[in-house]
């Protein structure tokens, strides 16, 4: 964790910075609903100025998340994520 956003509007800002090749933006009220609902929605941004690097790291944060939603629903099948 490097730094928090408030705006969208920063997010290419810093990445043009170099040394931000992640973020992670997540929907307003996101653990509210995820707790409440079961779910929440959450995108992950990556520098593509260096694709290998970017695919390397946003697959490494989707196996976290997804290892955690796993352990939230035990009894449950994990979705496939569109990493479009």
């Amino acid at each position: 964790m490097d730094e928090y956003l408030f705006s969208s509007n920063q997010i290419e800002t810093v990445f043009k910075k170099g040394n931000i090749k992640e973020v992670i933006v997540f929907e307003a009220g996101f653990a509210e609903k995820l707790n409440k609902i079961g779910t929440a929605h959450m995108q992950i941004l990556t520098d593509a100025s260096e694709a290998n690097s970017a695919g390397m790291v946003s697959n490494y944060t989707l196996a976290i998340v997804m290892d955690y939603v796993k352990k939230l629903n035990i009894n449950v099948t994990t979705p496939h994520a569109d990493c479009t």
